[in-house]
């Protein structure tokens, strides 16, 4: 059965369980916390992040690529547009939501938010946090780093 490494509090092992879940792919969840991961962990996640997946021998790590490897082994339902041109539309939304959008949720509100309080001491304010919550790409507004869309 394959294995899923990593903790739901994470977006992008969140992506890996939809598209698990949308495809109908029974698997396993084992929760990996990315701080000081163990070397073993190493030889899956090089990086030592999460996600990380093992499917038999095979074991891969990010989870674009996961994705996209559930797609060739598991094409029903194709999850991704056919046509060459949304295909790649596809791509680039995911990869902005992976990082610019993760940039701003991730590091400046639930890190600041949620884990600095409760897990690291002598953490910052919440100052940054606000700041990035009121500019980020995700409430609208058109900055440096929020996208425009491709066009044909």
């Amino acid at each position: 059965m394959p294995t899923v490494y990593g903790i739901s509090a994470s977006p992008f092992v969140r992506k890996v369980r939809v598209v698990l879940a949308e495809k109908r792919v029974a698997y396993e969840l084992e929760p990996i916390v990315p701080l000081n991961v163990p070397p073993e962990y190493r030889r899956i996640s090089p990086l030592g992040k999460v996600p990380a997946f093992r499917d038999g021998e095979r074991t891969l790590a990010d989870s674009s690529v996961i994705c996209a490897y559930l797609e060739r082994t598991h094409p029903e339902p194709p999850l991704y547009p056919s046509d060459p041109y949304a295909h790649a539309r596809a791509l680039w939304f995911e990869e902005y939501g992976d990082t610019a959008l993760a940039e701003t949720l991730t590091g400046a509100i639930f890190v600041q938010r949620i884990v600095a309080p409760r897990f690291l001491p002598s953490s910052t304010t919440s100052r940054a946090s606000s700041e990035a919550a009121t500019s980020s790409p995700a409430r609208g507004s058109r900055s440096a780093t929020s996208p425009s869309p491709p066009t044909s």
